[in-house]
């Protein structure tokens, strides 16, 4: 661009701004306090039955369901990835009254498709694998009903990842390795024991 045409280009710039901001002055007048909004709160309306977010933690999620009682039931939860990075399952940790050996109940909902025969397994870290049936099938899936130990808990809080592993049923000889995050395990499950105390 020629030194002429740079300044014409920079003379018409200065000439607009100065304009509109002449035309902003004499057509809009100085605001007062009156012209500000002060905003509106905006509140979560939830109907009976509605999941809501309560609380993350790391991986997490404190989910709970809104209820008639005083205090909604919640459950710490997590969706569960294959390989690519596809949500196949839910991971889900309640507050039961506890036997003596288990203390904590899980629930491991998996696809309809699944090989219920080949039960599902569970690996912390580089931990021994434990294996557990299934309960039965709903709409939604087939659930697993994990009893939980104080061992058990113990490798979860001190662990990085769980390997969950169940089997297609169109598939029988193939096994979908499920990522189960533990970051924020140990914060989360407090949370929820706290929250769901009488």
């Amino acid at each position: 661009m020629s030194l002429i045409k740079t300044i014409t280009v920079a003379l018409f710039l200065s000439l607009v701004s100065q304009n509109y901001a002449s035309a902003q002055t004499a057509n809009t007048p100085t605001p007062t306090a009156e012209d500000y909004s002060t905003g509106k709160v905006v509140t979560d309306d939830f109907h009976l039955g509605d999941y809501y977010k309560k609380g993350q933690f790391g991986d997490w999620t404190l989910r709970c369901v809104k209820t008639k009682v005083l205090k909604d039931p919640c459950q710490l939860f997590q969706l569960m990835l294959n390989v690519d990075r596809t949500p196949i399952a839910e991971f889900t940790l309640n507050i039961i009254e506890p036997n003596g050996i288990i203390i904590a109940g899980a629930t491991v909902i998996t696809p309809l498709e699944t090989l219920l025969t080949a039960e599902l397994t569970i690996r912390i870290d580089e931990n021994e694998a434990k294996i557990y049936p299934f309960a039965f099938c709903i709409q939604m899936g087939c659930v697993a009903r994990i009893g939980l130990t104080e061992d058990d808990l113990t490798r979860y809080s001190a662990g990085i990842q769980a390997t969950v592993t169940m089997v297609p049923a169109s598939a029988p000889n193939q096994q979908e390795n499920l990522k189960l995050s533990l970051k924020g395990f140990t914060a989360g499950h407090k949370a929820l024991k706290e929250h769901m105390k009488p």
